[in-house]
């Protein structure tokens, strides 16, 4: 036999598949103000936060997904979105080490927020809204770039 159970060869029984187990993930907010709706907690991210995410989205779509002649031309003609709009991140807000020093201080005020007032659901609904805005940024991001693509493929 072998040391290594894992290893052997020619078993006749056929190994027990894994068991897998679902769940589904809670986040409680009970205790939290409900906003202006009194359905949804009222998150507001800083217009200087969401501008640096939004730049450095805008310029890694365009980077990894190869377009950057297609935003260039766009640019040049005057028909679409100026290069420092689309694919070019604005000086000093698109650094990746910025962005990273960004969102750093962001969660950690978050989080002695959270701690001053006793309530971690204030982190946890802080980093959720960040995630959120990620999320929708990203789709807006990749639409616009799409676009920018379709209308230099109608000019050809």
């Amino acid at each position: 036999m072998p040391r290594i159970p894992i290893l052997k060869l020619g078993s006749a029984e056929p190994p027990e598949p894994p068991r897998l187990v679902s769940y589904e993930p809670v986040l409680s907010l009970e205790g939290l103000q409900l906003g202006i709706d009194n359905l949804r907690h009222d998150v507001w991210l800083s217009p200087k936060v969401c501008r640096a995410v939004r730049d450095q989205i805008q310029h890694l779509t365009v980077k990894y997904g190869n377009v950057e002649n297609v935003v260039a031309a766009g640019a040049s003609d005057g028909s679409g979105p100026s290069a420092h709009t689309l694919g070019k991140p604005s000086s000093g807000t698109g650094k990746n080490a910025d962005l990273k020093q960004l969102l750093a201080d962001l969660h950690k005020c978050l989080l002695n927020r959270a701690k001053g007032r006793g309530e971690p659901r204030i982190d946890v609904l802080g980093r959720t809204a960040v995630i959120q805005f990620l999320r929708a940024e990203l789709n807006d991001q990749y639409a616009q770039v799409l676009e920018r693509c379709r209308a230099t493929l109608k000019a050809y």
